[in-house]
């Protein structure tokens, strides 16, 4: 099977250009011989109808089973918009939390739309097992040059900017209480942990040795990757990237392959790395006790943002949107 794997398409901020962006990732699908898309996060923001299209159209135009895995955009609520759910056959059509729209929205309209949800279900494909997680930021990726506080942080505001999670995740709990971003990220980490020995445990059942673990995550696991410029104005948002207790995590998995996961005669644990989040595409070879993870995010990102980096100021926005599909999407085999 081969894998490709591309995030942050941002189609609400796209609908002039979302039918040539299907229909490049289509021609991709074709001409790489793509089995499986996962789109790894930040379809859209909150608005769950115009997922749900989205979806549609994948599955019509795109000769590959589709995987997701939520951005912090896609479970965004914004009480302002109509939220997009009332032509959705959903029991509750009022979503008032992040965490609804997580662990059951999401999965629902998957479900419908025939697309794997795949923080719910770990893929065992050959001998690769296959996780995904949204993750979430726990500050740990700040910038030391600059002492800024946890109460800063949680402000998720700077000299009049914002980060946008501060108005629309709403991680609120039956209790109605909202969790922090510190307890978020806990959640999702010890849901991935729970889904790692789940799929170890598949592999046992078929009588799989596991010799590629492929982590598909929307926010970012390892400092390597995150953009840094030092200077405030930029760095007191990169805590907003990701978190060091998933990379932490990973790397626990590489340096215990041979107890856990792999046979004497078997070579070494291969582990890779997909990601998003940041609108930067960049590698990164994570060294470990026991080898090294390859890490790598794969956004499309904003087109304001990709206008800005053109180095070619007779490019048009559709080719730079051609060229940036193509150097984002990411393949794997299994």
């Amino acid at each position: 099977m081969r894998f490709g794997v591309i995030s942050d398409l941002h189609i609400d901020e796209k609908q002039r250009y979302r039918t040539m962006i299907i229909e490049e990732l289509k021609n991709i699908v074709r001409e790489k011989g793509i089995s499986h898309l996962i789109i790894a996060g930040d379809i859209s923001s909150g608005n769950l109808k115009a997922l749900e299209t989205f979806f549609k159209l994948l599955r019509t135009h795109i000769p590959a089973q589709l995987l997701f895995v939520p951005g912090n955009h896609d479970v965004w609520v914004q009480p302002s918009r109509a939220q997009g759910l009332e032509n959705l056959p959903l029991e509750n059509k009022r979503v008032t939390s992040s965490w609804e729209k997580y662990n059951r929205i999401l999965p629902l309209i998957c479900a419908e739309n025939e697309v794997h949800y795949l923080p719910n279900t770990p893929v065992l494909s050959n001998t690769t097992l296959i996780l995904g997680n949204m993750g979430w930021y726990d500050y740990s990726f700040r910038n030391p040059l600059f002492n800024f506080s946890l109460k800063d942080y949680e402000r998720k505001t700077y000299q009049g900017m914002y980060w946008s999670d501060l108005h629309f995740a709403l991680w609120f709990k039956e209790s109605k209480e909202k969790n922090s971003d510190i307890e978020v990220t806990e959640e999702l980490l010890q849901k991935l942990k729970k889904d790692y020995e789940k799929g170890i445990q598949l592999a046992k059942s078929r009588n799989v040795v596991i010799t590629k673990i492929v982590f598909v995550l929307h926010h970012i696991p390892f400092n390597e990757l995150v953009i840094f410029k030092n200077k405030a104005e930029w760095d007191y948002f990169s805590a907003f990237m990701g978190s060091e207790k998933f990379g932490k995590f990973i790397v626990s998995i590489k340096e215990q392959e041979q107890e856990m996961l792999i046979s004497n005669s078997n070579p070494s644990l291969e582990i890779l790395v997909y990601c998003g989040h940041t609108h930067f595409v960049k590698s990164a070879s994570v060294q470990t006790k026991n080898g090294t993870i390859f890490a790598r995010t794969v956004p499309l990102g904003y087109t304001s943002e990709l206008l800005i980096s053109t180095h070619n100021p007779k490019e048009t926005i559709t080719q730079i949107l051609l060229e940036r599909i193509r150097k984002s999407i990411s393949i794997f085999d299994t």
